[in-house]
């Protein structure tokens, strides 16, 4: 279909609805130059019997339809004293000023940027289209985009990937000084998920969103699935002895509450992540179902009954400020209500930890649910994003009391065989988030000294039997020991020679990992899939926060 009469029949609408001398005319007017013969030329371009006589005259009188736009243009900014906002010419009309940036030259781009920039600080146009246009000017440049915003495609395979950007902490300080989120979410909402890559992180990953799409079945499966379950409490009456949806009527499926927590968190990361995807919808339904201001008063009566102080401590607790997180940061018109129905649940399991961990005489270093150091880095988490600066002072100077003084890991220990969590690298994993680069970089030196000695450093855990929930157990360490490896690797300096080793192990442990989530057997499906999505979407790291 030829585009040329449509296009002249939108013009001619939007002209007669104007005033014949004002922007946002000129600027419609422009659109319709800009356009009046790029078909044609195209058209020519595809064609076999191409006419090279009319494409040479067609190209020079575009050309020079486009110089004079680029005259229209300066016309309209001298016209306003600024340039062309929303609320000068409308937002179709601020739309076409984009086009006309893009045909300027780039010496004449950089002139216009700060021009952009300043009608974002005064909400006249979205940070969005300056984010645009300062990308194009880069990449059209040759230089590594700012903002993530612009695509292109592989010339070895053809396939779509982001057009190389500076590294992406920079990006997201950038995006987050502007208005924008992160470009992980920004990635999300196209269908995308942008990882870190393992190798260099001015070129960040993109891959398909289905592998973590997978993982949320599992999830799903689980929701209300009631039994088999595992319920782990202290009975003060017979009428303690209930079945778990009565007991905790918000995370009673996927065997144990614990479990449950972190399936709803699965749920509510992928959901964030990727609010376009077919099955988000279904997913924010069920987890409406579950966060309802009654349940959640049920869940935080459980807790306040004699003796469970200890109930799920720290483990359950620090997923549940994991998932807590996740929905205080999800711009959602829903997520709000889940908060509020969530808070006291929150206050009371940050009263429980910042009551216990002061207490504490030693760490707890077992490599399951008992284990803090693991703890403490998801509530640090927790504190960091959402503010809260007592626990987070707590957890920083417990964490530091606990453990700064370590030396040399006997990680040749590990794994026991029941273990999801590596003792050794978890406890890396915390103090890269409480220490400074510097401190952190000398205290890993002698924390564990054989990464760059040992050639077989830390070799992937052998899963015999993944039928036995506890012998399956050592899939999540592949997995839990993937994310930490990341976590370490990435908070050391770009040219410390320990980097490359750890991420090359981390690949290694996260292959292995990945291949027993299947949800074949209960055993392991039933919480798997959490882990592979704090892996697969790297959660763990600030440079997507």
């Amino acid at each position: 279909m030829n585009k040329a009469p449509l296009l002249l029949l939108i013009v001619t609408t939007l002209l007669q609805a104007e005033p014949v001398n004002s922007p946002q005319n000129w600027l419609i007017s422009a659109l319709y130059d800009d356009q009046k013969h790029r078909t044609a030329i195209s058209q020519l371009n595809r064609s076999e019997s191409r006419n090279q006589d009319l494409m040479t005259q067609l190209q020079a009188s575009q050309h020079e339809l486009d110089q004079h736009n680029q005259q229209v243009l300066q016309l309209v900014i001298d016209e306003l004293g600024h340039w062309p906002g929303i609320q000068d010419v409308g937002e179709g009309a601020a739309k076409i000023s984009l086009i006309l940036f893009k045909r300027s030259s780039l010496e004449q781009q950089a002139k216009y940027l700060p021009m952009v920039l300043q009608q974002v600080k005064q909400n006249n146009l979205p940070a969005q289209w300056y984010a645009e246009l300062s990308d194009h000017y880069l990449m059209s440049g040759n230089s590594p985009q700012h903002y993530g915003h612009l695509m292109a495609r592989s010339t070895s395979n053809g396939q779509q990937i982001l057009y190389p950007i500076d590294d992406l902490q920079t990006v997201n300080n950038r995006r987050r000084t502007i208005g924008l989120d992160s470009l992980q979410s920004q990635m999300g909402q196209r269908n995308w998920l942008l990882r870190v890559n393992n190798q260099q992180t001015n070129n960040a990953k993109l891959s398909s969103p289905e592998p973590v799409m997978k993982m949320a079945q599992l999830a799903l499966k689980c929701l209300d699935q009631i039994y088999p379950n595992s319920v782990k409490h202290v009975l003060n009456s017979a009428e303690d002895a209930r079945p778990p949806d009565e007991l905790y009527p918000a995370f009673f499926g996927c065997f144990d509450w614990h479990s449950s927590v972190h399936g709803h968190w699965l749920l509510a990361r992928v959901a964030r992540l990727f609010p376009n995807h077919p099955e988000s919808a279904a997913i924010i339904q069920r987890l409406d179902n579950h966060f309802t201001s009654e349940r959640m008063a049920a869940e935080l009566r459980y807790f306040q009954q004699p003796g469970r102080q200890g109930f799920e401590r720290p483990y359950g607790l620090a997923w549940f400020l994991q998932l807590y997180t996740e929905i205080n940061n999800w711009q959602h018109p829903q997520a709000k209500q889940w908060l509020a129905a969530m808070q006291p649940l929150k206050d009371h399991v940050v009263h429980q930890l910042s009551d216990w961990i002061p207490k504490l005489a030693y760490p707890i270093r077992g490599g399951e649910h008992s284990q803090t150091a693991f703890a403490f880095g998801m509530a640090h988490d927790y504190a960091s994003q959402t503010g809260d600066q007592a626990l987070l002072s707590l957890i920083n100077e417990h964490s530091l009391r606990l453990y700064a003084g370590d030396r040399r890991c006997p990680v040749n220990y590990e794994p026991s065989g029941h273990d999801f969590l590596s003792p050794c690298l978890a406890e890396g994993d915390l103090m890269r988030r409480v220490m400074t680069a510097t401190e952190f970089k000398i205290w890993l030196k002698r924390f564990l000294p054989g990464i760059r000695k040992d050639k077989n450093w830390l070799p992937v855990a052998q899963v015999t039997d993944r039928i036995d929930g506890k012998l399956a157990h050592l899939d999540g360490l592949n997995l839990s020991r993937a994310w930490m490896l990341e976590g370490i690797a990435y908070a050391l300096p770009d040219n410390d020679k320990r980097r490359e080793k750890l991420l090359k192990i981390a690949d290694q442990h996260a292959s292995a990992g990945l291949a027993g989530v299947t949800g074949e057997h209960y055993a392991g499906g039933h919480w798997l899939g959490s882990f592979a999505t704090y892996y697969l979407t790297q959660r763990g790291l600030p440079v997507h926060h």
